[in-house]
């Protein structure tokens, strides 16, 4: 279970690192509750690797720039991107609410997932019910 009262760089430690040190190059939100974060790499701008999360509950987001105040804010480097997967819907319901949100009766599914994608400047943290790491090529990833 995350310590949500220790500082965030102290609870993140005790999440799986899924990928370090890229540039977030696109946010791809479709109707079908899922987003899409692509990844490129800092050096040369290759793509990198695609984070696909489904049934998205919650999203919180620091500092993501518009494209249409800004169509150069893109690509926006990354330290991290890391992820806890939960079984216990206690641990969800506390994740919730560190997020600001409360919840009585969660959806019933067998995984949920919380991904933090940090840069310091830029925070994304959302909770999802199913989450893939893929190579550009659509190939799984481990994790």
């Amino acid at each position: 279970m995350i310590n949500f009262n220790l500082p965030p760089y102290k609870w993140r430690e005790n999440m799986t690192v899924l990928i370090e040190n890229v540039s977030l190059d696109r946010i791809v939100i479709s109707g079908s509750n899922s987003i899409s974060f692509e990844f490129i790499n800092v050096c040369d701008g290759d793509a990198e690797k695609n984070l696909i999360c489904g049934n998205v509950w919650k999203l919180s987001q620091e500092y993501i720039p518009e494209i249409e105040e800004d169509p150069h804010s893109f690509p926006i480097f990354i330290g991290s991107v890391r992820a806890i997967c939960f079984h216990d819907s206690t641990e969800v319901k506390a994740t919730f609410g560190y997020l600001g949100y409360r919840f009585d009766t969660l959806p019933i599914l067998d995984e949920y997932y919380f991904v933090c994608i940090d840069s310091g400047e830029v925070c994304i943290e959302l909770i999802c019910g199913k989450l893939s790491l893929v190579e550009p090529d659509g190939t799984p990833c481990m994790w």
